[in-house]
């Protein structure tokens, strides 16, 4: 398959996927459009539930698990790996609006957050659980086209099991429970991105939210797999859409995408770890070597998987999916926490003989 030159990422997997959802999907696309007219840096129509957003309070049914059970915690822990809570939010923008295949209206992007918590079974989320307590690094992540964010459950909930705080984003327009997908989206998707995190940065500072005080705002990283690549990508690393709040970003079979506009890689971007299956034939090896190349402005590094699929790396709990957990964890550790630790850890288990290896480029703690 030939690098892309556009948004269209397609393959004969996923056209079928596609087929599929059309046929079975009872639900319709989860809100309407968005705009493409304003950037990160104008946060136009974002903000807490006062605002135009809506947070369902702690305590209520925020999201399900199909985790096998697990021993209650009984007292909070005093460290990692911790129990996970979780809430629904919605950000709601009636001042963004975007035009798609003909049709305009505004955007409205489910969002389920998870957060380290005091109680819970180990491996599931206990909708509305007590918060932990503490400030923790923000993490919002994009998923794939025809992806909902359950899909990569192992991965997000051993993020938000060691130590942060996780937002799972569902894109209106290319979900997986939409009927009628429409993947030339992800033009907007990038500021769907920067608006989830103007509204959680907005609930953080507002006593009537469940998420006041849970989130350090100086420590926000991107991740995105597949097309959710390109678009953390784009947020991270490209001048049509950078958002300058983002410190770290995690890239899962991404690629540069030309129909954003824009150049990549500007002076002053973030961290950047990518990660590549060897077996990929839907963002070929090559789109994310040329990413990893292009990449001369900041510290980075790229884990290279030996025989790894398009999903299987990101969406189970597999011995790929172990290892893209902890080096992930390891890297999210070093450049938010500025954990030494985790960057002697991240060398070691980025290696693996047959599996994996992990290269890395002006990474201080790790390149000596």
């Amino acid at each position: 398959m030939p690098a892309r030159t556009s948004w269209r990422r397609a393959s004969a997997a996923l056209v079928a996927v596609a087929a599929i959802i059309v046929l079975v999907a009872s639900c319709s696309a989860l809100g309407s459009l968005s705009s493409a007219g304003s950037g990160p840096t104008a946060n136009n129509g974002s903000g807490s539930a006062a605002n135009g957003g809506s947070v369902d309070s702690i305590g209520s049914q925020a999201a399900d698990s199909s985790s096998p059970a697990a021993p209650t915690q009984s007292s909070a822990p005093s460290g990692p790996p911790y129990p996970i809570g979780s809430v629904k939010l919605t950000v709601d923008e009636p001042n963004r609006t975007v035009t798609v295949d003909g049709q305009t209206g505004e955007r409205v992007i489910p969002t389920l957050v998870r957060y380290p918590a005091r109680t819970g079974q180990a491996g599931q989320d206990k909708p509305g659980a007590s918060p932990l307590g503490g400030t923790f690094p923000l993490v919002v992540f994009a998923p794939g086209y025809l992806q909902c964010g359950s899909t990569y459950g192992p991965l997000l909930r051993s993020w938000a099991a060691a130590g942060f705080i996780v937002a799972e984003v569902t894109f209106p327009l290319t979900n997986c429970h939409v009927a009628q997908p429409r993947e030339s989206d992800i033009l907007n998707e990038p500021y769907d991105i920067s608006s989830v995190i103007t509204q959680l940065l907005a609930d953080n500072a507002d006593p009537g939210s469940p998420l006041y005080e849970m989130i350090n705002p100086k420590k926000v990283a991107v991740a995105g797999h597949s097309d959710g690549g390109d678009t953390a990508a784009a947020v991270a690393f490209n001048t049509c859409c950078r958002d300058a709040r983002v410190s770290a970003a995690l890239i899962f079979a991404g690629a540069e995408l030309s129909s954003f506009g824009g150049s990549y890689f500007p002076q002053g971007s973030p961290p950047a770890l990518f990660v590549q299956g060897g077996a990929d034939t839907v963002n070929v090896p090559t789109d994310t070597l040329k990413l990893y190349d292009a990449d001369q402005a900041g510290p980075k590094a790229l884990l290279w998987l030996d025989g790894g699929t398009h999903l299987s790396p990101y969406e189970g709990s597999g011995p790929a999916e172990r290892i893209v957990a902890r080096v992930t964890t390891d890297f999210l550790r070093m450049t938010l926490l500025g954990s030494s630790q985790a960057a002697k850890s991240m060398a070691q288990e980025g290696d693996v003989s047959g599996r994996s290896n992990l290269t890395t480029s002006r990474m201080p703690s790790v390149d000596g």
